[in-house]
């Protein structure tokens, strides 16, 4: 390993210096190349550019002298001919430059130089067709347009090839000259033809105005980006006297195009202020004159290449001298520190290797096992001077105990806090029994139906006080008090779950399999389904029900509860999934930042269970909690020990009103299981959220959720009243009431209408003899009731879904 180590510490030292000799050579390497690029490249663009201007000049002065030739049948051809001499010749010359500079072109620099052969090949038949008079004005004006775009072209690759963006700038200059100039040439072209046409054609007149507006603009652009001595030279060729001539004839010319682009079509040749013959020369002069400043642009651009050239080739020499030199000493030094530094690093390494798998796991042991720890002893400082590395050493141990004194607090806090936790539930939870207890002693004293209904809604409160103080118990780590021993069926779990719900009469609970749940795990159940139904109950609409149903399934049973409230957003509900699937550790900071309370303690619960707690998207827009519980949690009937399975605590419900009669006291209060609600009240109330809810949807749109309205009456469905006077504790004050008073078959009905025999009325077939006891008629009653109202509610469902 230290030979290893040595490699890695000398590798890193040399591959710097090894790298900064290569890129040193490299660099002066590339820099050298760079200078001579820029040298050469000032030379030949220099070369290009004077011969580029006669060329210039004499295609200009050709597709003047050959628009005149064929726009003016009378016209000779004495000046087109010498024009097209001047041409050929700076063909020759710029035809062997171009050979000269092939060799080192570049690929777009090839293209380009391809592009103007082909096109001055056809520069013969072009001609042919001008002498005798076969090419039109456009196909001349055209071709000889191509020949100098080709020209630009080739300029604007130089330009684009300049070594530096100086450089570039300059050619980017010299070449907007040169279109400017060209503009304005095209432009003097086609006023031959607006003078001495005698019907303009549109497209003709708009493309002479184009040219001219073009000319115009690209000469004040350059004028103003040129040196100030530069700039009067433009100013002279414009205000010049061949210049005002060329001038005052454009104006006339201008003013016929314009007329004619306006619809004057009758409008004819213009009175030219000076001869045409003369007006040509002067156009010949001013586009002379521009492509001298054009020459003188591209001058300077190649002689400040050449400069960069030179400029660039010194200092590349000098500079990658210098970078090979440092790389080099640099490369000594890092050979020779390496020795010394490697060591250090190799003792340190094995220092804090000691400490990590030694020293600072003996400590976590003994801070878990709650015995005290000697931090000096055992985690002892590493020492190595007062240089970088003796820095980092010392960071090393100062990381390392600051982990450990915060782990140990950490755990001290924890330990305190879980205590006084569990300390609060615990006290919180006996109040809330000794309360609960208070309360049913209450509910059994007392007749009138409204301190019924007050006590029942203490009840309430009372119970969910419970269920709060339980939470922190799980929280805790511990079990509540309240345990069963033996199976209790699913239904009365489902029952009691609903039962420490607020609303309980939104619930409706659908038929559940008739299946029996061990003891150990009611509590925890019917826990962990309260918490759900609770958070169902408070977030969805006052008129809406909340539905729990279950089966078998292939892995379980499931218990869901479905609410239509608004609903959760998807990246919500997936990271509530999340903590439901795995749940994290609950602490003071979580407490503080997250206020769903229910959520950590569904977690815990189905965690201690094995129960598996999925939220998906309700088709109602709100949301369904899958409560999947395993076959384990499945009691068998054998295993009950022939007493019976428990029954969950009842329902209170609220007293039912008094029926209607001359002599009807109030009814004996009851628990019922389970309620069914009457019609809910139209309007909407804020509703405060929930201290301690499980999840708290964030609502999609600006109606925020209202709480639910004071439940009415309900209608009991199984009021759970005893069957027998056996049943009613001894002692008891409802055995010292009177008896409730009997109704009589048609006592209160008018006088007239008690002929009616009271075996039944014959005329429509109807049996009214009582046959059952007043209880199963009670109960058939109720049955029918809650079947058409769920048959509604379906009809509903369907018709809005």
């Amino acid at each position: 390993m230290r030979g290893g180590l040595r490699r890695r510490v000398l590798v890193i030292a040399l591959v710097p210096s090894m790298a900064l000799a290569l890129i040193g050579a490299s660099t002066a390497a590339y820099l050298v190349a760079q200078g001579e690029r820029a040298q050469r490249f000032g030379s030949q663009s220099l070369q290009i550019t004077r011969g580029s201007t006669d060329l210039i000049a004499g295609l200009q002065n050709e597709r003047q002298s050959t628009v005149a030739f064929l726009a003016v049948p009378s016209a000779s051809s004495g000046a087109l001919t010498r024009d097209r001499g001047r041409v050929d010749e700076a063909l020759v010359a710029i035809t062997s430059v171009a050979n000269d500079l092939l060799s080192s072109a570049t690929p777009q620099e090839r293209a380009a130089m391809n592009q103007f052969t082909e096109v001055v090949g056809a520069l013969a038949t072009v001609r042919k067709g001008v002498d005798v008079r076969k090419a039109s004005i456009d196909q001349a004006f055209g071709f000889y347009g191509q020949l100098l775009d080709a020209t630009a072209t080739s300029l604007r690759d130089i330009a684009s090839g300049a070594p530096s963006g100086e450089v570039g700038a300059a050619y980017l200059l010299s070449f907007d000259a040169f279109q400017a100039g060209e503009n304005v040439a095209r432009a003097d072209a086609l006023g031959i033809v607006v003078a001495t046409a005698p019907q303009l054609p549109e497209a003709l007149a708009a493309e002479y105005l184009r040219q001219v507006q073009l000319g115009q603009g690209r000469l004040a652009d350059v004028a103003a980006r040129v040196p100030a001595d530069e700039r009067a030279e433009y100013a002279s060729a414009q205000t010049s006297a061949t210049g005002r001539t060329r001038a005052s004839v454009e104006a006339v010319l201008v003013r016929r195009a314009a007329a004619v682009l306006g619809g004057d079509t009758a409008a004819g040749r213009p009175q030219l202020p000076v001869p045409l013959d003369e007006w040509q020369a002067a156009s010949r002069q001013t586009t002379a004159r521009y492509v001298a400043l054009y020459l003188a642009e591209a001058n300077t651009a190649a002689r400040l290449g050449r400069t960069e050239g030179r400029r660039t080739l010194v200092t590349s020499l000098v500079g990658g001298l210098a970078v090979l030199a440092v790389a080099l000493l640099a490369l000594g030094v890092a050979v020779q520190l390496t020795n010394r530094l490697f060591r250090r690093i190799g003792r340190l390494r094995a220092d804090t290797l000691t400490l990590a798998d030694v020293g600072l796991p003996t400590v976590v042991r003994e801070l878990r096992a709650g015995r005290p720890v000697d931090l000096d002893a055992q985690l002892p400082p590493l020492d190595y001077g007062k240089d970088e590395l003796g820095q980092l050493a010392d960071a090393f141990s100062r990381a390392q105990r600051v982990a450990v004194e915060a782990t140990q607090a950490e755990a001290r806090t924890r330990e305190g806090t879980r205590a006084v936790f569990l300390s609060i539930a615990h006290r919180s939870q006996v109040l809330a029994h000794r309360q609960l207890a208070v309360l049913d002693h209450a509910e059994r004293q007392l007749d009138d139906p409204d301190q019924l209904q007050m006590l029942f809604e203490l009840d309430h409160l009372a119970t969910r006080a419970r269920r709060q103080a339980e939470n922190l118990i799980v929280l805790g780590g511990q079990q509540p008090g309240r345990q069963w021993r033996r199976p209790v069926p699913l239904l009365e779990i489902v029952r009691g779950a609903v039962a420490e719900s607020e609303q309980f009469a939104k619930v409706s609970v659908a038929p559940l399999p008739e299946l029996l749940v061990h003891g150990a795990a009611v509590t925890d159940l019917v826990h962990l389904l309260a918490e759900i139904v609770d958070n169902a109950t408070r977030f969805s609409p006052p008129q809406a029900k909340v539905e729990v149903r279950g089966g078998l399934v292939g892995r379980g049973v499931v218990v869901e509860v479905e609410d239509r409230g608004l609903g959760i957003e998807p990246q919500v509900l997936a990271e509530l999934n999340r903590t439901l699937e795995v749940p994290p550790d609950f602490d003071v900071l979580s407490l503080s930042e997250d206020s769903r309370l229910g959520l950590f303690v569904v977690a815990r619960l189905a965690k201690r269970h094995a129960i598996r707690v999925t939220l998906v998207e309700s088709p109602y827009g709100g949301v369904r909690a899958v409560v999947l519980l395993p076959m384990q949690l499945v009691a068998d009937e054998s295993e009950d020990d022939g007493t019976g399975t428990h029954a969950l605590g009842a329902l209170p419900a609220a007293a039912p009103a008094a029926a209607p009669g001359p002599a009807a006291g109030p009814a004996a209060p009851e628990r019922a299981p389970y309620a069914v609600p009457g019609p809910p009240e139209p309007a909407y109330q804020e509703a405060p959220a929930p201290v301690g809810a499980l999840f708290t949807p964030e609502p999609r749109g600006a109606v925020a959720l209202a709480a639910p309205p004071p439940v009415g009456d309900p209608l009991v469905v199984d009021a759970g009243r005893p069957d027998a006077p056996g049943d009613v504790p001894a002692g008891d004050p409802r055995l010292a009431r009177p008896p409730l008073p009997q109704r009589e078959r048609n006592a209160h009905l008018a006088e007239g209408l008690q002929s009616v025999p009271p075996g039944g009325i014959d005329e429509s077939g109807f049996d009214v003899e009582p046959s059952v006891s007043p209880d199963e008629a009670r109960n058939r009653w109720a049955a029918l009731q809650r079947g058409t109202a769920m048959g509604r509610d379906a009809f509903i469902e369907t018709e809005q879904g």
